[in-house]
């Protein structure tokens, strides 16, 4: 219903991050010259809320309204549910903004934000009944991940955005900046009920948000029944010994635009992880499907140079984890970028290449690709770094003054 509707009584999407997403000031500019031009418009959507409306989109028109200090303005008032403002806000960003930077940063933290509010106050079913159009098992995977504090991921950003909203890869880097600048933590403790949370604490977990462990099998048929046996061991630190450290384990270096592997062909995919903290890396594992041939981590610092730690030959049906040697662990500082190199090849050469003729791209699939690599780290105090470099180049030191002695 379109009526007339006080300035003073108009509030914002609660969905929209001002501090992601400004106010163009220029843009408020020019609808203002339009206003003054008698060209104000209508269809400017809404919701009720109480005796005060929110918007749904418009924010630009509604500031140039205010600009030009107009009392009232025609609002399209209808019935909305929380999605439709996020969804609606998310459309207007990418065709009205042209989905620029700061606009797909908006959209993708404010489809996060109502993810995870939903994520902890439902169980996988009413998760399963928000995705219908994903499998339930993707679903669960998103409950997992919202509700251990990592966010949500690409995919279900895609597939809960409206076709077309998005890239892949500008989901990929609005991500990367929400989770890298400590956003992600914030909105997710904000929906669990925690309006300051320690981003340095590891993810707690209550009886509605009760999933510890989620177990994912990567299976795929060879063409007689057989049987696939797991097990899986873990060890808990007791109970009155706190850790020292919050020991990480995150999927890192992705790609920086999506796998495009030709037939016949082997091809190299580079992907970065900036490290925002000084650092102490003690796990490499290597992840691609079964055109994976090698993967390299470089480490580049702060000062512009560069390390090869290590490279590793892949083979699919051995994941293997390169855990570090403690005086050989890498100690980054603050700002170091992973650099993971990969290679994928796709050739007759591969002994496990199904189908060297055919183009392969991204996929969850064992016959699709992935190029990242789990890295396992913690987090080091900029003090706690510096001592641990002068420790290690202390020991260094000592060990080839008695190799020295022993020649």
């Amino acid at each position: 219903m379109i009526g007339q509707v006080p300035l003073h009584l108009i509030d914002p999407n609660p969905f929209r991050d001002f501090d992601l997403h400004p106010i163009d000031e220029t843009q408020v500019a020019r609808l203002r010259a339009s206003i003054d031009a008698g060209k104000f418009w209508a269809s400017v959507v809404a919701r009720q809320v109480g005796k005060r409306f929110q918007l749904a989109f418009g924010h630009h028109r509604i500031a140039a309204a205010r600009l030009a200090q107009l009392e009232e303005v025609a609002l399209d008032v209808q019935p909305l549910t929380d999605w439709d403002m996020v969804l609606m806000l998310t459309s207007e960003n990418a065709t009205q903004r042209g989905t620029t930077a700061a606009a797909s940063l908006d959209s993708v933290a404010a489809i996060s934000r109502k993810l995870a509010q939903d994520c902890f106050v439902i169980d996988e079913q009413g998760v399963a009944k928000i995705f219908a159009t994903i499998p339930r098992d993707a679903a669960e995977s998103v409950l997992g991940k919202m509700q251990q504090g990592e966010g949500p991921g690409e995919r279900c950003i895609l597939d809960t955005a409206p076709a077309g909203t998005f890239t892949r890869n500008q989901v990929r880097l609005a991500l990367g900046v929400l989770k890298d600048s400590g956003r992600m933590a914030r909105l997710l403790a904000e929906a669990h009920g925690d309006s300051q949370p320690d981003e340095t604490a590891p993810p707690t977990f209550d009886a509605n948000c009760a999933r510890l462990f989620k177990l994912d099998y990567h299976l795929h048929s060879v063409g007689e029944p057989v049987d696939a046996i797991m097990e899986l061991g873990v060890v808990f630190y007791p109970e009155a010994q706190p850790p020292k450290y919050v020991r990480w384990s995150k999927q890192l270096g992705f790609t920086t635009t999506d796998l495009d592997i030709p037939g016949n062909t082997m091809v190299r995919f580079d992907g970065y992880q900036r490290l925002n903290k000084a650092a102490k890396i003690i796990a490499f594992q290597p992840h691609m499907h079964v055109r994976g041939k090698v993967q390299c981590l470089e480490l580049i610092y702060p000062n512009g140079s560069a390390e090869m730690i290590n490279c590793a030959h892949f083979n699919y049906n051995w994941h293997l984890t390169y855990n570090y040697a403690d005086d050989a662990a890498p100690l980054v500082p603050a700002g170091t970028l992973l650099h993971i190199i990969s290679w994928q090849d796709n050739t007759t050469g591969n002994k496990n290449n199904p189908d060297p003729k055919n183009w392969v791209g991204n996929g969850q699939r064992t016959i699709d690709e992935m190029a990242f690599a789990w890295i396992g780290w913690y987090d080091l105090t900029d003090e706690e770094y510096k001592t641990a470099w002068d420790e290690r180049r202390a020991q260094r030191t000592a060990t080839t003054q008695q190799q020295q002695q022993q020649q």
